[in-house]
């Protein structure tokens, strides 16, 4: 029997291998910032056949931040080469991953490869330049001052703004935050109106720019002091004239905050004196606030009544009027007449900011049954109370306009100014 023997050669089979070398890579940047160097990245053909490689974006990662180079290339067997990995100028602030770079060849036996890249790119903030502060200007009402700066920083969430009532920024408080309009970009101009607690304080202020829990310096010095303006009402420039003698008008300024009267005059009893208490409030025409609740305590010394037939308490008896929308309400004597009498003026209605009302009066020079013939003091004076519109009444606002009178006789022969 005949026997035949077959022998078969086995042929093994040849493919390239991809190896990457490192396959997951980090940058960091600040946002604005120089771009971070490139890394390498080292691409082996681990098989036994040429690797034809190409690089693409991963599938799946839409971002377009990361690059490779070179982009493709051809190895032989166990041969390498060192490409570099490589991002965009750093801009938005974040962790990003959503860009990666595959190595394919379809004939490798693990096609395709995969470089995973993380990028964090961190806030550039700079301090804010240019802060100012002013407390008048368009748009701005009373009691409020404007803040205003320039932004510096580059990825910044917002602005933090900062006061307080001394050129101290360490112990400043925080006040508000202003986000960013312009995150991106450097140059753009900010503002924050600030309504301080306090009227007539000068106020401190200082701006940061921030991201979470990154923030800037304080923007380079203070606003510098910038007085709160005050929104009450108030009648300290309010003043007490003289304004006639027997019918002859001496000229008056109101709203002086002084007591005028007439020079070169000679008094003698029975005289008609004529009187302005001009009621000014000088708070801001904008969001100022109206004087209520006026009374005025005029105290009038060696003066008697206009009328002496009218009793005291009637306006008549003074001839008493008053303009700017106010009225006369009533009028409560007390003390002694001529020597010492004051009378207690409650008027209706209220007093607008930025707006004067006159009360005008008649008094005549008198003198007490004890006068003596020697120097006497001749003073009328006058104090005003009200509700400055913040629900507290002021302090009472002195205005006088004395005179001395010297005589050898009981009339007077001579007048002139004697110190407040």
């Amino acid at each position: 029997t005949n026997s035949t023997a077959c022998s078969a050669s086995r042929v093994s089979a040849t493919f390239p291998t991809i190896s990457l070398t490192p396959n997951t890579f980090s940058f960091s940047g600040v946002s604005g910032a120089s771009t971070p160097p490139g890394q390498s990245l080292t691409i082996k053909n681990t098989g036994n056949a040429t690797l034809n490689w190409t690089a693409s974006n991963v599938p799946g990662k839409p971002g377009t931040w990361c690059h490779i180079s070179p982009a493709s290339g051809t190895l032989a067997a166990n041969a390498s080469v060192t490409a570099t990995v490589s991002v965009d100028s750093p801009s938005n602030v974040g962790t990003f991953s959503d860009c990666g770079i595959r190595i394919s060849d379809p004939a490798a036996t693990n096609n395709p490869q995969d470089v995973s890249i993380t990028y964090t790119v961190t806030a550039n903030m700079v301090p804010p330049t240019n802060l100012g502060g002013v407390n008048s200007g368009a748009g701005l009402s009373c009691g409020q001052i404007k803040v205003t700066w320039t932004d510096n920083a580059v990825g910044e969430t917002g602005f933090k703004v900062y006061r307080n009532t001394a050129n101290d920024p360490a112990s400043a408080a925080l006040i508000t935050t202003v986000p960013s309009t312009s995150s991106m970009t450097t140059g753009t101009s900010y503002s924050y109106t600030d309504t301080p607690p306090a009227y007539n304080v000068a106020y401190y202020y200082w701006v940061t720019a921030y991201v979470g829990s990154v923030e800037s310096a304080r923007a380079s010095g203070a606003t510098g002091s910038v007085n709160n303006t005050s929104c009450e009402a108030n009648l300290n420039t309010s003043d007490k004239d003289i304004a006639s003698v027997n019918g002859v008008t001496n000229p008056t300024n109101a709203c002086q905050n002084n007591g005028e009267f007439p020079t070169n005059v000679q008094f003698k009893a029975g005289d008609t004196l004529g009187f302005k208490i001009n009621l000014c409030n000088s708070a801001p025409a904008s969001g100022g606030k109206d004087a209520s609740t006026i009374t005025i305590d005029d105290t009038l010394y060696n003066l008697a009544r206009y009328d002496s037939t009218k009793a005291l308490t009637d306006p008549a008896a003074w001839n008493a009027s008053i303009t700017g929308g106010l009225s006369i309400a009533s009028i409560t004597p007390s003390g002694t007449e001529p020597d010492n009498l004051t009378l207690h003026i409650t008027l209706s209605g209220t007093l607008a900011p930025n707006s004067a009302a006159t009360l005008n009066f008649f008094a005549k020079v008198a003198f007490p049954s004890n006068f003596s013939g020697t120097s006497s003091r001749f003073q009328n004076s006058a104090s005003i109370s009200y509700n400055n519109g913040t629900g507290s009444t002021t302090v009472p606002v002195p205005k006088t306009t004395p005179l001395l009178l010297f005589t050898s006789s009981p009339t007077p022969s001579k007048i002139e100014t004697a110190p407040n």
